[in-house]
């Protein structure tokens, strides 16, 4: 032990010069690597680059619309969404980027091609721009605001979606309304959510910095994404500065635009609540002002890295500190480094500056703390972790086994379960490389790609004056994939900065190569710049066509908040949650004063424990929101015992085909609320068998022994009217709180429309129903692996199966509903896509509902066990189609 001083000693001594080799940034860098060719550009550069970002918006305008409209056509709808797929797909545009490198080596190698002069002119004038310092900021500044904005009239507003986003928001709010924190409810109990404190003080747990930035569009009524959109635009901006401090101006500028082309339009950084964008600023803010700091002792950049050093620590505060250790080394390394007439200066114009924003810093954090949690030194985080158990510790820490509140909710418990199997998983050193790996590739995937990464591993290690960057970024990257068990692009969004330069530096050294006498690199170059740019704006086309022709940017619960604020008034709304409902999809969010918030969201806790929140919101609408169901219902609260219709279907089953309405004498389910209360799984007349994995109602025929026995059907509460005809129920079926009643529709429906009556009790409900000549649909029946056959018999009466197929030449009986009261014209019946002969059709009484329909098996069917099987029925020389169903070929 008493050696061990002695050899650190040593191994610091002669680690130095590594040191300082590597850590420090050159004093000195050339000019510029672009060539210097004389064009007489007619226009000013300034005002180029303007008019090609206004020609890019226009034109990214105009494509959404064009998209929009076209989505709205069926006919185009599915070859657009297709098209989007594909572009939006990482794989798919990694290929891409592959083959445009490859190409673009050949190119360079082989077959040498001059640049056009007007590619060379615009290289000439993105050089000029590049050297006025002020317009290239704000130039990369403008460019994904003003891309993004162009989208707006189309694609508007995101909706918040996960937990993390609502927790910034609620801070947003929260400085908006001029408070740093709200006093908890009275009722906190029916607002208790993910990740967020509702005592001592209702608040967020996460840091401020993302929530300050859309807080000042929220004080000015203006929506707080546009905070975030404008944070994006100062990190395009604050990565341009920093790279002027370590590279040329013109790699500078092209890595800013780079930057802002792959996230600034339709990345989550853009398009959520989530971050990275505010953080990604605080990093290039440290790393840029410190070979200003360094090399010319300017106090200003000094205070600018202590205003990165705050925005990190509370944006981002794990990977700030990781970020630190290396920029604080360098800074140790070269006030040793200094000769002993210049520390003083060193120390008035570097570290007094520093020490002082790290005063600021603590002493913000400490009060921030002592206003949330009621302790100085408990951060947010802390607290929800000692009351819910989440978040985890680091790798390294203890594991959090329980909280006092981890198992009051079962959103609550779920997500406390998640987090620790996931800390569990990574305890194991297979776990953790596995893990790791995983986030290695995330990382990769979003801030690189193959286009950038040939730069990156290649050449941009190479410099010596660039390892800084490039060791911060993989320090800081690995000991988050290592220490926190979970991740996500943005956490590491403090080194994207020192990322793009150690990139851009490798473009710069691509740029010189040369083989067998050619400027190999000069020529490939372009073809980097423009893989790495043609990914991206397929990955923004990709997302554009598929928000502008699916509305990905909406949320059920943005629709339903929307609408409630759309009627006027204020409203409360309870949400009950599903028994599998997940987690990641959180509902019950707030705004900072929920009492006069147009729209309170209550978590359901049944009704003796909601008398006393609906009676504290006595002056609101009170309303029911079932969000697990497809879609969500919103029901008046008041009504949610009354009868609820969802649809009604051919008992048949579920069809892409069936149109909304009924068809005399068919069989049709209802499927809703409140329909069979009383029912606890599935009960069925005499007349019916139910198939239980399917629910799906079949006559009760000696010829399935299979189906299952009935049981008693007892439904007094429920009647069923259409018009003023009673129609008998059949069947009732409730299985996990979805209910359905299967009756029979009465044989004569006049006129064009009918008046649907479900009752329960004393409840009812109505509904108007149009009359279809013919709904078809064939009945199925489980077979041997689980799937779904049609329901059909031999010759000798034994029902088709995998082990009993039909025959070709057979003629096979098949049990149909839904061919209207009166013969309609001719019944078409397909074997594998084809026509099969039918040979008669067989009414079943009128009490029953189910026709049989007899049909040969062609001699050219394929044999196999799913071999495809559908009808139709002819209206006014049209087919109505059925379900499509299976036959059992030998």
């Amino acid at each position: 032990m008493e050696k061990i001083p002695g050899i650190l000693w040593r191994f610091a001594c002669k680690s130095m010069p590594f040191f300082r080799r590597n850590l420090l940034p050159a004093k000195t860098y050339p000019a510029s690597d672009l060539p210097r060719e004389r064009f007489r550009l007619r226009v000013p550069a300034w005002s180029l680059g303007l008019a090609v970002l206004a020609a890019a918006s226009v034109g990214l305008h105009l494509f959404a619309i064009i998209i929009h409209r076209l989505g709205a056509e069926p006919r185009y709808r599915d070859a657009i969404l297709r098209a989007g797929q594909a572009l939006a797909d990482p794989d798919s545009r990694n290929i891409g980027e592959v083959v445009g490198l490859a190409v673009g080596l050949a190119f360079a190698c082989f077959i040498p091609l001059s640049l056009p002069a007007g590619v060379r002119r615009a290289q000439e004038a993105f050089r000029r721009l590049s050297w006025r310092r002020r317009e290239s900021i704000l130039l990369a500044a403008l460019v994904p605001v003003a891309l993004r904005l162009s989208l707006f009239p189309v694609v508007p507003v995101p909706a918040p979606k996960v937990a993390d986003e609502f927790g910034h928001l609620l801070v947003a709010h929260t400085f908006a309304s001029g408070r740093i924190t709200n006093p908890p409810h009275k009722l906190w109990p029916h607002f208790e959510t993910l990740y967020v404190l509702q005592q001592p003080t209702y608040a967020s747990i996460y840091p401020f910095a993302q929530g300050l930035v859309m807080a000042v569009p929220s004080a000015i009524g203006v929506d707080p994404w546009f905070g975030v959109c404008a944070s994006v635009g100062a990190m395009c901006a604050a990565l341009c500065w920093m790279l002027q401090g370590w590279l040329p101006p013109p790699w500078a500028l092209l890595g800013a635009l780079l930057a802002g082309v792959r996230l600034g339009i339709h990345s989550y950084w853009m398009n959520s609540y989530w971050g990275g964008a505010v953080a990604a600023i605080g990093g290039a803010l440290l790393l840029g002002a410190l070979p200003r700091a360094l090399r010319r002792k300017q106090a200003s950049a000094a205070f600018l890295m202590g205003i990165g050093l705050a925005i990190l620590a509370q944006s981002r505060p794990l990977e700030g500190l990781l970020l630190f250790l290396p920029v604080g080394a360098a800074i140790a390394i070269a006030f040793v480094r200094e000769k002993s007439g210049a520390r003083r200066a060193f120390v008035v114009r570097v570290l007094l500056p520093l020490a002082c924003s790290g005063a600021v810093i603590v002493a913000g954090t400490l009060y921030y703390n002592r206003r949330v949690t009621g302790n100085a030194l408990l951060f947010p985080y802390q607290l929800h972790q000692k009351n819910y158990g989440t978040p985890q510790n680091l790798r390294g820490g203890r594991e959090v086994v329980d909280a006092p509140r981890a198992h009051v909710q079962k959103d609550i418990a779920d997500s406390f379960e998640w987090q620790r199997d996931m800390f569990r998983e990574q305890a194991t050193w297979r776990g953790l490389a596995a893990m790791v790996g995983e986030k290695l590739r995330s990382f990769w995937s979003f801030y690189l790609g193959p286009g950038l990464t040939i730069p990156l591993l290649v050449f941009g290690l190479a410099g010596r004056r660039i390892r800084l960057l490039a060791f911060a970024a993989l320090f800081v990257v690995i000991g988050v994939a290592v220490l926190y068990p979970f991740f996500f692009p943005h956490y590491v969004a403090p080194v994207f900065g020192a990322t793009l330069a150690a990139t851009m530096y490798g473009m710069r050294r691509i740029r010189l190569l040369r083989w067998h006498q050619r400027q190999v690199g000069r020529r490939w170059i372009p073809w980097v710049v423009a893989s790495s740019a043609a990914g991206a704006v397929a990955s923004a086309a990709g997302w554009t066509i598929l928000v502008c022709a699916t509305s990905l940017e909406s949320t059920p619960r943005s629709g339903i908040e929307a609408e409630l604020k759309q009627r006027g008034g204020s409203h409360l709304v309870l949400v009950r949650y599903g028994a599998h409902h997940s987690f990641h999809k959180s509902w019950i969010y707030n705004a900072a004063d929920v009492d006069r918030a147009p729209v309170v969201w209550a978590r359901d806790m049944g009704d003796a424990a909601n008398k006393e929140l609906l009676q504290f919101f006595k002056a609101r609408e009170a309303w029911l929101a079932e969000v697990d169901e497809e879609p969500p219902l919103l029901t008046p609260y008041f009504d949610k015992d009354r009868p609820r219709v969802i649809a009604v279907l051919n008992a048949a089953g579920k069809s892409p085909y069936f149109k909304g309405g009924i068809t005399p004498g068919s069989i049709v389910t209802i499927l809703g609320r409140n329909l069979a209360r009383g029912v606890a799984g599935t009960s069925t007349t005499d007349l019916f068998l139910a198939a239980p994995s399917s629910g799906t109602l079949f006559p009760a025929m000696k010829r399935f022994p299979f189906l299952a026995a009935p049981k008693p059907l007892n439904l007094a509460q429920t009647r069923v009217k259409f018009g003023e005809t009673p129609a008998p129920v059949l069947a009732a079926s409730n299985l996990d709180k979805s209910e359905s009643v299967t009756v029979q529709t009465p044989f004569h429906l006049p006129g064009n429309t009918v008046t649907l009556t479900v009752a329960s009790g004393e409840e009812e409900t109505v509904l108007e129903l149009p009359i279809l000549p013919a709904n078809p649909g064939i009945f199925q029946v489980p077979a041997s692996d689980g799937e779904l056959s049609g329901a059909l018999l031999r010759p000798d009466d034994s029902v088709v199966s995998a082990t009993n197929p039909a025959r070709r030449g057979e003629t096979i009986r098949m049990l149909v509903t839904g061919l209207g009261p009166d013969p309609l014209g001719p019944l078409i019946v397909g074997v594998n896509n084809r026509g099969a002969p039918v040979r008669w059709t067989k009414r079943g009484p009128p009490s029953v509902g189910v026709d049989i329909v007899a049909f040969d098996v062609p001699p050219e069917a394929p044999s196999g066990p799913r071999v495809p099987l559908s009808m139709a029925v002819v209206v006014d020389g049209k087919p109505v189609y059925s379900n499509d169903s299976k036959i059992a070929i030998e």
